[in-house]
């Protein structure tokens, strides 16, 4: 049996939701109380818009701060431990930075001697600066290979300044052996 135009139109309650259905009954509430509603009555596109509404559940709303809760703890954590090793980066960098400058003191002091007694440049050096920097006179063979020299002097010094994480080294020579040599510019 084939369901009549009447039948498929309508809704829970008994009301007729085709739209031209709305405007009879809204006719016939103002012919009865003189008002332009219709009482108790869903229009089709009003449905629409209910079932079509937009936003987040609750369920999703709790989800995304759970989520984000989650990221955030990891995220702390994280950053934490990296400001916790942060000092050390700064204090690596100054401690590079201040063996710097003292090596940089120590070749202005060698460049200032060489220049004006060269015959004791390298012992003014190694006794100015011997409890700042660890200095040994060095000797070379034909190989090329380093010795250290344990007692007495020879033309090489070798100047080690420590640092945090890293050390400094040159190795200064008796570059000017007398006054007639060209100066020297470190």
């Amino acid at each position: 049996m084939m369901p009549s135009e009447s039948t498929t139109n309508r809704q829970a309650g008994g009301l007729d939701l085709r739209p031209e259905a709305g405007k009879t009954e809204a006719r016939q509430c103002f012919k009865r109380c003189g008002c332009n509603r219709v009482p108790n009555m869903r229009f089709e596109n009003n449905q629409t818009k209910m079932s079509g509404q937009k936003g987040f559940t609750l369920v999703e709303i709790i989800v995304t701060l759970v989520a984000a809760g989650i990221l955030a703890v990891f995220y702390f954590h994280f950053m934490g431990t990296a400001m916790d090793f942060s000092w050390r980066s700064v204090e690596l960098v100054a401690g590079e930075a201040e063996a710097e400058g003292k090596m940089e003191e120590i070749i202005a002091y060698y460049t200032s001697k060489i220049n004006s007694d060269p015959d004791n440049a390298l012992a003014d050096v190694a006794s100015q600066f011997s409890g700042d920097a660890t200095m040994v006179y060095i000797s070379y063979d034909s190989s090329g290979n380093e010795s250290t020299i344990t007692t007495g002097t020879s033309n090489n010094l070798k100047v080690t300044v420590e640092a945090p994480g890293n050390n400094f080294t040159t190795i200064l020579t008796k570059s000017r052996t007398d006054a007639d040599n060209p100066i020297v510019y470190y």
